[in-house]
């Protein structure tokens, strides 16, 4: 098989919207929130209790945008705000259960669809497999493709 016919594969199979699906870089999460919704979602969830600053650090991102997925997620009831008694300006923020198990439906979700499509190979075939993707992505990373005139990285 010819080089270009090689890329063409690889080209048609990372465009593949199944790929994309299963992989996460296609909407697949829920239709009702963005990937920076999903992203507070988990990092609500890997840190309960959290404060909005808190967040705001962990992230690395604007106390306002953190404000602003907050409410989107409040409104899906993924997530609930807690006033602290002892202190009323503080407000942690907690998973629900509906968010707990968001989280785990989008966990199984790469994991099913993996399964589903790789299914076909056996163990060896998946490592020939591994082996000859981990060679292409080092080639392709040491390579210098400034010289390429629309190449933008």
């Amino acid at each position: 098989m010819e080089n270009l016919e090689l890329l063409d594969l690889l080209s048609r199979l990372t465009g593949n919207s199944k790929i994309k699906y299963a992989t996460g870089t296609d909407k697949w999460f829920n239709p009702l929130m963005d990937r920076a919704a999903v992203t507070m979602l988990k990092t609500v969830f890997d840190h309960e209790g959290a404060t909005n600053s808190e967040l705001s650090n962990i992230l690395d991102i604007r106390p306002s945008s953190v404000s602003n997925s907050i409410k989107s997620l409040e409104q899906l009831n993924l997530i609930c705000k807690e006033i602290q008694d002892h202190d009323k300006r503080i407000i942690k923020i907690y998973t629900t259960e509906r968010g707990k198990k968001e989280i785990v439906r989008m966990g199984a979700i790469p994991d099913n669809l993996a399964k589903k499509i790789f299914e076909f190979l056996d163990n060896q075939e998946k490592k020939q497999l591994g082996q000859a993707l981990s060679k292409l992505l080092i080639n392709i990373e040491k390579e210098d493709f400034s010289m390429y005139r629309n190449y933008k990285d």
